[in-house]
């Protein structure tokens, strides 16, 4: 199979989404707390939700732009 090249703008959208999903996961595994007690973590901080909004409108605002590319890379594979 041939090596596929992308442009600089493409790999900047999916590092851009990439850099974003983990700091969203990152977000959501500290608000939601561990298995460990306290049992019930803390509600999310007014700055936890901002956070939380700011990240899901960016993902929403490029989803169009990543979506195709992680398209072609997944069809790419054997």
């Amino acid at each position: 199979m041939d090596k596929k090249f992308y442009s600089s703008a493409q790999r900047d959208t999916v590092l851009g989404w990439a850099d974003k999903w983990f700091e969203l996961t990152s977000l959501i595994i500290e608000v939601t707390g561990t298995d460990e007690p306290p049992w019930s973590p803390p509600p999310p901080t007014e700055l936890d939700e901002l956070n939380y909004q700011r990240l899901r409108f960016w993902l929403i605002d490029h989803e169009a732009q990543f979506i195709p590319l992680w398209r072609d890379f997944y069809e790419c594979q054997d």
